[in-house]
Parts: C-alpha cells; structure tokens; sequence
C-alpha cells in the first residue's frame, strides 16, 4: 500500500508544473491598419508554448502580406467575416477569445470553445454574446485550474454532507466573487506570484487539517468560514486570470459577471461530482471487511493532494524570486 501511495505521489509531482497552471484562452487581436489592411497578433497563455499554437488566418478575399515581427498582415477588399483555426500542436486545442478593433472605432470581443476550426465575425457585439463568451472562458478556466480544484476537493471531504457542503461552498463563492470584481476594477493590486503561491498553500492547509482529523477544531466545526476567507485569495488568483486574458471592450463589466458566472458553475457540476463521490467510497468502504484499508486510503489521498499542494508552493515560490531577477 505505501508503496503505491509513494508512487501516485512522484507521479502527480513530475506532472505538477504542467497541471499546475489553468489553461487559459489564445488571445488573438484583429486590427484594422486602414480601409483594406488589417493585422493579426496572437498572444498564448504561459501554458502552451509557441511552437503549438493553432495557427490563425483570415479567410475570404484577404491575401495574407509579408509580416512584420510580431504580426501577420492581409490585404482584404471587404471587412472579414472569418477566420480559420488551423490544429494546435498541443495535446488539447486552447479555447479562442478574439479581440477585434476596427478604423471606424468599433470593438468585438468574441470566443470560440476549445478545439473549433473557425470562428465567425458577426456584424456587431451584443451583450448576449459576451456573456455568453465569458461564461464559457470562466466554466473552462475552473475546470481546468487544478489548484482550484484540489481545494474544492479538500472542501468536500471536510464538509461531507449535502447542507454543510452547500453552505461552505456557498462562502467559498462571495469571498472569490468579491476579490474577482475588485481586482478587475483596479480597486485592489497584488503580486500575481505570491498570490497563486498561498493558494498553493491553502491546499497544503487543508490537507494537514483533513489527516489531523481534529473535528473539534474551527476547520471541521465552521468549514463556511474558512472557506470565504481563502475565497478571498483564490477570488485573486481567479482575477490575475480575467486580467491576462481582459474583458471586451465595449461591456468589460458584463464580461466579469459572466466570468464570475462561469466559475460558479463549473466549480458547482465538479463539487456535485466530488460529493457523489465521496458518498459511494463511504458506502463502498462500509461493505469492506477492513475499514482500516478505507481509513489508509482516504489518507493516502489526501496526503497526495497535500504534497502536489506543497511542490507547487516551492516550485510558485522559487519562481517568483526567479522573475523578480533574485535568482540567475
């Protein structure tokens, strides 16, 4: 049995840096240079390299021109309605938000979901359409944000029932929803880094409380309160990521709801999910001889939740001395 708890945990380490960081959207931005010029810039998420990004081009009339260093130009004799997304190099297709600025002043901001071979340019941006948009972006970014994950899963297996899960989530979502909406209005600025470090650690936390087992402590006994305080820093890591990504630009308001949205219900499908789960492993566990093999295996797996938590904290940690240029 240890030796397959050890192994589960060098696996899940070796595949922490690349779980780690939520899959965020390809930016691409189109720009009109002039009456029949327009560019087309792309910036990936710190997740998927360069060399496998999709790759994007205007369909239609448009007749692509040398390009400049950052940017490829097309002639087009009439605005585009169109464009095409080639296969991405990565092992899953990034979800696409385009950013399109036109001479005439006008803005669009419109997202296709992961894996789409074109996306169509309509004639104007409405607010069902960015709503839709970053509800989309933000269901995708919480279920692919591990770290956000895990910490929902600690939840659960503190919370266990229905009511006290419910609650708890329920805190968990006013302590996020209102560091998202202040962070992203410029209200509160923290350092990204030290932010996605302590999420890191309220894992780490967590996990340590759930092998203690102590439930006459505040973490068992008011699992609510816990949870809206480390919603209020995971509410930050959550804005670093609508920040990065940025909001349209007609409805940057709409665009937060509809990101705040989107985490909410994705964050609710995977904890209906988790506590399904746990439900069947107790039942499950009640019907084995042995609880004592239920009760090493429930500690075991979360004692591999606990060490990703905290290999992602030093690797965080490390990193943001690295950037800052402490580390050469």
């Amino acid at each position: 049995m240890m030796r397959l708890i050890f192994s589960l945990l060098v696996a899940l380490a070796l595949a922490a840096p690349a779980a780690a960081h939520e899959s965020l959207p390809l930016i691409v931005e189109l720009t009109q240079q002039d009456q029949t010029r327009f560019s087309i810039v792309t910036r990936a998420p710190g997740n998927l390299r360069r060399e496998n990004l999709p790759d994007i081009t205007l369909t239609g009339d448009c007749a692509e021109l040398p390009r400049s260093a950052r940017a490829r130009q097309y002639e087009c004799p009439e605005r585009p309605k169109e464009l095409t997304i080639g296969k991405s190099g990565a092992a899953s297709a990034p979800a696409i938000l385009l950013k399109a600025r036109f001479a005439n002043g006008e803005r669009l901001s419109v997202t296709a979901p992961p894996g789409s071979s074109s996306l169509l340019l309509p004639r104007e941006e409405t607010a069902s359409s960015v709503l839709l948009g970053y509800v989309n972006i933000g269901v995708f970014h919480i279920l692919t944000g591990l770290d956000h994950l895990l910490f929902l899963a600690c939840l659960v297996l503190i919370a266990r029932t229905w009511r006290r899960t419910a609650i708890t989530v329920t805190g968990f979502t006013i302590g996020h929803a209102i560091t998202i909406t202040l962070a992203t209005l410029g209200l509160v600025r923290v350092n990204s880094g030290a932010v996605e470090a302590i999420i890191a650690l309220s894992i780490v936390f967590l996990a340590a409380e759930l092998v203690r087992g102590d439930r006459s402590g505040l973490v068992f006994r008011k699992p609510a309160i816990i949870a809206s305080a480390f919603g209020l820093l995971h509410g930050l890591g959550f804005a670093g990521a609508l920040m990065s990504i940025g909001t349209a630009q007609t409805r940057p308001i709409l665009s937060l709801i509809g990101f705040n949205i989107g985490v909410e219900a994705g964050q609710l499908v995977f904890v209906a999910i988790a506590l399904l789960l746990v439900k069947r492993f107790a039942r499950l566990r009640g019907r084995i001889a042995s609880l004592q093999f239920g009760k090493y295996a429930t500690r075991g797996f979360i004692s591999v939740i606990g060490t990703v938590g905290g290999y992602w904290f030093i690797e965080r940690t490390v990193g943001i001395f690295t950037q800052g240029g402490w580390i050469i």
